[in-house]
């Protein structure tokens, strides 16, 4: 669905915040600093002079982000407790991302000698997603090229990975199910065993600025957003190892909180 570098970036800070999360022990802090080489307590993965990304140790969390004497970022390490930074160079100009948790990644941007806060949103889709193509992906209909294809169990799962493409829209046909308004689609698979199928989205929420996971599901003929268990409890049948009490890895945004959020939207332009 996305470049190599966007997938990098993306993976990194995700995978090392979800490790954070799960764990929450009392972290010590460390200090992420751009000029230096070697930090202490911190991990750097040079990938390329525009990716590279800092890890802290188990047991730490960074505390301070800074370039030389300038200060970028500074966190309450009893309130928060980022365990990725991630300096991204996109056209020549820097940007930082930190993963303060899974579903919440805070980007900065420099302006002149100064960074300042850079809406996640944006920064997808003004810089990550930029020159990309926008597709709409339709579920009823069959996989396309677009999609890589791995065994999934007694089924196959399929991830859209298209070279300078990303997903705008997911349909069932002519009905929109994710109609990309209020949504940055950063993830797509689709998991298929004989007639079963799920797809599992992920997607930045413009409303908040947080990351979701949700799931749609096949239900006769007709795709619909289900329940995390309900689409666990069929993924868990299609592959026993996937769990079938499955928690999400970003904010779980089940059908009833969809429902309340777009009342709450609707019932405030009344007020």
């Amino acid at each position: 669905m996305i470049s190599k570098s966007f997938a990098f970036v993306f993976a990194s800070i995700a995978i090392s915040s979800i490790l954070a999360e799960e764990e929450k022990p009392k972290a010590s802090g460390a200090v992420v600093d751009f000029q230096l080489e070697s930090i202490d307590h911190v991990t750097i993965d040079k990938q390329s002079e525009e990716h590279i990304v800092y890890t802290a140790h188990e047991g730490y969390a960074v505390e301070k982000v800074k370039e030389g004497d300038s200060v970028i970022k500074t966190f309450d390490l009893k309130e928060q407790t980022p365990k990725t930074v991630v300096r991204h160079i996109k056209d020549n100009k820097p940007y930082v991302v930190i993963a303060v948790e899974s579903a919440l990644h805070l980007v900065l941007k420099k302006d002149g000698d100064k960074w300042v806060e850079l809406e996640v949103a944006e920064f997808y889709q003004e810089v990550l997603f930029k020159g990309f193509e926008a597709v709409s992906v339709d579920l009823a209909a069959a996989v396309s090229d677009k999609f890589t294809e791995t065994t999934f169990g007694s089924g196959k799962k399929h991830t859209f990975k298209a070279p300078g493409k990303r997903v705008l829209k997911v349909v069932d046909g002519k009905t929109e199910l994710i109609d990309g308004d209020n949504e940055v689609v950063l993830d797509l698979e689709l998991f298929v065993s004989g007639d079963n199928k799920v797809a599992r989205v992920v997607y930045l929420y413009k409303g908040d600025g947080r990351i979701k996971e949700i799931f749609l599901k096949l239900v006769e003929k007709a795709w619909k957003r289900v329940e995390v268990k309900d689409a666990a409890e069929t993924l868990h049948g299609i592959n026993s190892t996937f769990p079938a009490d499955y928690k999400v890895v970003y904010d779980g945004f089940s059908v009833y909180g969809a429902f309340l959020a777009v009342a709450a939207i609707a019932f405030s332009t009344l007020l």
